[in-house]
């Protein structure tokens, strides 16, 4: 039944902004979309590593933020803001990883929320920076190889590609030795191991 469950699920993405075309219901579907690719990264922690770390808003803040402001402040075009950002949010994700990764349930998780909470924090109160809790505005139409993003629907249709790429990626990392690696982890996981191979 998988098959024709994801196939009817393709066919309702293509279809929503084209059956629901007022601007509110499209920009939920584009914020859903956006959450669905940060919850890839979430299963892909929690689900399969079962590492309780609740800070990954903090890196989509960073990624968020930074390209805007790499848009607005450093006359960056936006295709490029987005890559810097990644390339900055994996770099703080590292510095921050090497020393939380270390501790273990609830002491990770108070670790990683400490440090969103710090950050969310800082953002707020250098509003003359990031414009606090309302954001930075003036952020350029998205652009790529002179290809514009002009309307709603093609933000929709934008996001939801980087959904099937996040899923994509994920998949592949859940048949890989990292995947493999972080289901042995989880607890219980050597007793199966055992009966798998005692079977």
């Amino acid at each position: 039944m998988r098959w024709p469950a994801f196939t009817a699920f393709v066919v309702f993405v293509v279809v929503y902004p084209l059956a629901f075309s007022a601007n509110y219901l499209v920009g939920v579907g584009i914020v859903v979309g956006v959450m669905a690719v940060a919850t890839v990264g979430f299963i892909l922690l929690i689900g399969y590593a079962r590492q309780l770390a609740v800070g990954q808003a903090a890196f989509c803040m960073i990624g968020g933020y930074g390209s805007a402001l790499f848009c607005t402040r450093a006359g960056v075009d936006p295709m490029s803001a987005m890559l810097l950002s990644a390339v900055v949010s994996m770099a703080v994700a590292f510095v921050i990883g090497l020393p939380i990764l270390r501790l273990r349930g609830y002491a990770l998780a108070m670790a990683s929320l400490s440090f969103q909470l710090i950050l969310q924090y800082t953002v707020i109160q250098t509003q003359s920076l990031t414009g606090g809790a309302a954001g930075v505005w003036g952020i350029p139409k998205f652009s790529m190889f002179g290809w514009q993003l002009a309307t709603d629907v093609s933000y929709f249709y934008f996001v939801w590609f980087w959904v099937a790429v996040a899923l994509a990626v994920g998949l592949v990392i859940d048949g890989s030795a990292i995947g493999h690696t972080s289901t042995a982890v989880t607890p219980g996981s050597s007793r199966r191991a055992r009966s798998i191979s005692r079977g």
